[in-house]
C-alpha cells in the first residue's frame, strides 16, 4: 500500500494525450458523476476572498482525488507522497478565459482554509488551517493546469469517515451554480438535506461563508442570505428558508448568535398543495391576531401565493415544539409568530 501511495499519479496524462483531448463534446453527452466532498471541507472556514472560480477548481480536484477518499482511518501524511492533479479549465469556463483560472488557481496557494478534523485517538475535534496548492502548471497549448496539492492538507482531504461525513453532489450543477457564497451554501444544503435543517452559531456560519464574525447581521440578509435564497429557489433543486436567532441577555441588548436553515427539495409551488401546512398556520394566525376567520384566510391565501407556506408552517412548528417542551411560554411564541408574518412576509397581524 505504501508503494502505490508512492507511484500513482492523478489524470496524470502525457503532453501529446492532453493535446489530442477534445473538449468541445455537448455538456448534454457528458456524464454527470456523483462528487464526494467531505464535511470538513463543506464546512471549513474560508478566506474572505475565495472566489467562485477558486471553488469550481477545488470541485475538480475533488473528482480527481476520488480513488483516495476514505471512511476508513484517515491516511497517514507520512505515506502521501507529491500528489499531482490535472483539471481541465474549458470545465469552469471557456478556453479563452483560461489565464484567469490560472491566476485563481495561484491564488489558492496563498488562502487558508480552517477544517475540523478528527485525527488524535481520543477522538477530539482538531481544528487544521492549510492551503490547498502548492505549484500550478500550465500545460502550453491545451486546456488543462497540472495542480500540486498540499502534502500536509491531503489526508484531510480525503477522509469523510466517522464524525466527519461527507457531501454527495452532482458535478454539472455544482459548476454551473453561480457566486461564491451560492456555492457554498448549496453544499452546506446538499450535505444536511437528510436532517431537513439545521442551526449552527451565526460568527461560524460567517466564517464558512469567508465573511468576517463582524459582519452586520442586517447586511448578511440583505446583501447575501436573500439573493443566494432567490437564486436558489429559481434555478436549483434544493432551497432554503433560514431564521437569525437572537439571544436574550439580562441587563444588554439582544443579539444575533445563531441562524436556523431550513431544507426543501421540492419544487416551490408544492406547498401550496399542503393542507397540513394550511392548517397549521391558520391555527397560529387565529391566536396572533384578533382578525375574523375570513380575515385570517386572507392572511394565509397571501402566504400559499408567495409560495412560502411549507417555510411558515416549519417555524410555527418549530416554535410549538418549545412550548410544548416548556422551552417558551405561549405569549412568547405568539410574539415571535407576530414578528415572522412581519418580516418574512410583510403581514402585520392586528
Amino acid at each position: 500500500m505504501k508503494e502505490d501511495l508512492r507511484t500513482i499519479r492523478i489524470s496524470d496524462l502525457t503532453l501529446p494525450e492532453l493535446r489530442g483531448m477534445s473538449t468541445a463534446e455537448p455538456p448534454g453527452m457528458r456524464q454527470q458523476p456523483m462528487l464526494i466532498l467531505p464535511n470538513s471541507f463543506t464546512f471549513s472556514y474560508k478566506a474572505e476572498n475565495f472566489t467562485a472560480c477558486q471553488h469550481d477548481i477545488l470541485i475538480l480536484i475533488f473528482e480527481k482525488l476520488q480513488g483516495f477518499m476514505t471512511t476508513g482511518c484517515p491516511l497517514d501524511k507520512e505515506l502521501c507522497s507529491e500528489q499531482k492533479v490535472t483539471i481541465d479549465c474549458s470545465e469552469i469556463m471557456d478556453i479563452r478565459h483560461k489565464e484567469h483560472v490560472i491566476q485563481a488557481a495561484l491564488g489558492l496557494r496563498d488562502l487558508q482554509f480552517g477544517f475540523r478534523y478528527i485525527r488524535d485517538e481520543l477522538g477530539n475535534v482538531n481544528r487544521v488551517w492549510g492551503v490547498f496548492v502548492t505549484t500550478v502548471e500550465d500545460i502550453r497549448d491545451t486546456s488543462f493546469i497540472r495542480l500540486t496539492i498540499n502534502r500536509d492538507i491531503f489526508p484531510v482531504l480525503t477522509y469523510y469517515g466517522e464524525s466527519v461525513g461527507g457531501t454527495f453532489l452532482l458535478k454539472g450543477p455544482a459548476l454551473e451554480t453561480k457566486g461564491r457564497h451560492t456555492k457554498t451554501i448549496r453544499n452546506m444544503l446538499i450535505s444536511r438535506k437528510g436532517l431537513g435543517q439545521f442551526r449552527t452559531d451565526l460568527d461560524e456560519f460567517k466564517l464558512m461563508l469567508g465573511l468576517s464574525p463582524k459582519y452586520r447581521p442586517s447586511c448578511l440578509r440583505k446583501d447575501i442570505l436573500e439573493p443566494v435564497r432567490r437564486w436558489l429557489l429559481e434555478n436549483s433543486d434544493i432551497w432554503f428558508e433560514y431564521e437569525i436567532q437572537r439571544e436574550k441577555v439580562p441587563g444588554k441588548k439582544a443579539r444575533s448568535n445563531a441562524i436556523f436553515i431550513w431544507i426543501y427539495t421540492s419544487g416551490k409551488d408544492a406547498s401550496r398543495r399542503d393542507y397540513g401546512d394550511y392548517s397549521t398556520v391558520y391555527n397560529w394566525l387565529v391566536m396572533a391576531s384578533r382578525k375574523t376567520d375570513l380575515g385570517v384566510v386572507q392572511f394565509v391565501d397571501r402566504i400559499c401565493e408567495s409560495g412560502r407556506l411549507h417555510f411558515a408552517a416549519s417555524k410555527c412548528r418549530y416554535y410549538g415544539g418549545l412550548v410544548r417542551s416548556g422551552e417558551m411560554d405561549r405569549a412568547h411564541a405568539v410574539n415571535i409568530v407576530r414578528k415572522i408574518m412581519l418580516e418574512d412576509f410583510s403581514i402585520d397581524l392586528p
